[in-house]
C-alpha cells in the first residue's frame, strides 16, 4: 500500500487525530497575543 492509500484511508476510517475540532493550544495563543485583522484563509 503506497502513502496516498494509507491517508485515504485514515480519512476513510475517520482515524485523524490532529483533526479533533478544536483550534490547536498554538493557534489560540497567537490569535490571543498578535493583532490578526479578519482576513479570508485557506
Amino acid at each position: 500500500m503506497g502513502v496516498s492509500e494509507r491517508w485515504d484511508d485514515k480519512y476513510r476510517e475517520g482515524t485523524t487525530p490532529w483533526d479533533s475540532g478544536l483550534p490547536s493550544a498554538e493557534l489560540r495563543r497567537v490569535v490571543c497575543e498578535q493583532a490578526i485583522a479578519p482576513c479570508r484563509v485557506l
